[in-house]
């Protein structure tokens, strides 16, 4: 017969209790902090949608106003993103807690620089975890429209071209182009 050992820690009385008080609040740390990395994530991505929207107006309307206000800009991305929105998120200050200084328009080039700065709290009274700063930038060019070279002196001629762009025609029901058998 072979001498079965049984281990110390089923020897001592609570020791399962024990483990389980420490590893299930570890347990739901990680998974609190998951969520809060997520939702980090969902705020840069709808901060960065707005902006982007912000810019798309913004440069639509540099046709008659050649220059970005960062205040115009910061309406413009709370309207986007929705207000009510912001002052339920985690951003530090709500809505009012987008801070778009430092946006640009060159009026030589039409290229606008924006950016929008904002602090993300973790509600997480425990740790006293301090905001976290964030910024969100891009480039966009400004809607002025375009002419046409030289005026329109040259003579237009349309060319279709097959979905591979190896073949193309003047005539749009050449055989090269509507293949049949």
């Amino acid at each position: 017969l072979s001498a079965r050992r049984t281990p110390v820690s089923a020897c001592r009385k609570g020791s399962v209790t024990v483990e389980a008080a420490l590893a299930v609040p570890i347990f739901f740390l990680a998974v609190v902090s998951l969520l809060y990395l997520m939702e980090i994530m969902a705020v840069r991505k709808t901060v960065r949608a707005g902006l982007q929207a912000a810019g798309k107006q913004a440069m639509q309307d540099a046709c008659s106003v050649t220059a970005v206000t960062p205040s115009g800009l910061e309406r413009n991305v709370v309207r986007a993103i929705g207000e009510e929105r912001l002052e339920r998120s985690i951003v530090e200050g709500g809505a009012s807690g987008l801070n778009c200084e430092g946006s640009y328009m060159s009026p030589v080039t039409g290229i606008g620089k924006l950016f929008v700065k904002y602090e993300i709290r973790l509600p997480i009274p425990v740790f006293m975890v301090p905001p976290v700063s964030y910024e969100e930038s891009m480039k966009i060019k400004a809607w002025t429209g375009y002419e046409k070279e030289a005026f329109g002196d040259k003579k237009e001629e349309t060319v279709y071209i097959t979905e591979t762009g190896v073949v193309y025609h003047k005539d749009y029901h050449c055989t090269y182009l509507e293949l049949s058998i």
